[in-house]
């Protein structure tokens, strides 16, 4: 039976939800030590081991995320082991586990067991995604799939890492380096599930429904991880929520117009979602964070679901009426 959530007018109904009683098996596959430790003088078997433990996912990370060749030809395996044994990418596992060390690692599996305790009481009867922690490649951060939820740690090796500060800047620039902090793995592991499983939600027509649908998106992360603060779930720091938050009204002013709002062509609508060094829209100025678009997605959604306590969460993500999201939006 699919779990109904009521708001309260006196108490925040996403934190009141009790998680304590649902027992789910996440067990996180540590992929990332598996092929830093490969025997690849018997190879052939530690890779059908590997096969077991993460199925189909060991084809999409050799085929798909390394580029290796075909995930069972013995000629893959050749180049599985100069990945593995080239000396830069040796240094990168050596940050993975200076980074993501025992206290990090049991913080991050916490942290991700009780978000998805939570998803396991909104939705009861969908799959609970396999959790992989791995070493891309430099390739990917977050690599959810339709039943794994994959983690590329090399992406989280800390701003201040030796590998990160080394990271050619015309592919890393320092906003994305500062988003490579261990602090946001769980977040930012669950905005990937999330946006991932819900995808059959979001419209792009224009930039009203894209903002609505990303919106949604972190009204769902904020009841399966009720407790983590709103810069954390936006990558940003204290000061860039300090700062959306006092300009606000501004923001929506620039938003808020039939041109822009309605606005269809792809380019003009990425330049308030996408991440950067700031919000590269309108009059926005240069000090704002980045990102704006999502972060008053956000707000609108959660004074419709403020106001509106007999609306569940599965009617919010159901509706294709984006227009009557914004009714109770007045900031």
């Amino acid at each position: 039976m699919t779990a109904v959530l009521w708001i309260s007018s006196c108490q925040d109904p996403l934190q009141s939800v009790d998680t304590e009683d649902i027992d789910i098996d996440l067990h996180p596959y540590r992929l990332d030590q598996a092929v830093a430790h490969m025997d690849f003088d018997h190879a052939a078997g530690v890779q059908e081991g590997i096969y077991r433990a993460c199925g189909d996912f060991w084809c999409e990370y050799v085929e798909g995320i390394l580029g290796a060749g075909p995930c069972m030809d013995d000629s893959t395996l050749a180049v599985l082991r100069y990945f593995a044994e080239d000396r830069y990418m040796g240094q990168v596992f050596t940050a993975i586990e200076e980074s993501f060390d025992s206290a990090t690692a049991t913080a991050t599996d916490a942290a991700l067991l009780d978000a998805f305790r939570h998803y396991a009481f909104y939705y009861p009867d969908s799959l609970i995604p396999q959790v992989v922690y791995f070493h891309s490649g430099l390739n990917f951060g977050i690599y959810p799939t339709d039943s794994v939820l994959a983690i590329g740690l090399d992406f989280y090796l800390g701003p201040q890492s030796e590998v990160v500060r080394s990271l050619p800047p015309d592919v890393f620039p320092e906003y994305a380096k500062n988003n490579m902090d261990p602090a946001f793995i769980p977040s930012d592991a669950m905005k990937g599930w999330l946006l991932v499983d819900n995808e059959a939600t979001f419209s792009m027509k224009n930039l009203q429904q894209t903002l609505l649908s990303y919106g949604r998106c972190m009204y769902l992360l904020d009841a399966m991880m009720p407790r983590v603060p709103d810069e954390r779930k936006m990558n940003w720091s204290e000061e860039q929520l300090v700062w959306a938050q006092t300009q606000e009204k501004n923001i929506w002013k620039e938003l808020a117009t039939e041109e822009v709002l309605f606005e269809t062509k792809m380019f003009e609508i990425k330049k308030w979602i996408d991440d950067g060094p700031f919000t590269n829209a309108g009059a926005i100025p240069q000090d704002s964070p980045p990102q704006l678009g999502i972060w008053i997605g956000w707000q609108v959604i959660r004074s419709y679901m403020k106001a509106h306590p007999e609306i569940t969460i599965h009617q919010l993500m159901q509706t294709d009426d984006f227009t009557m999201l914004m009714r109770d939006y007045n900031p």
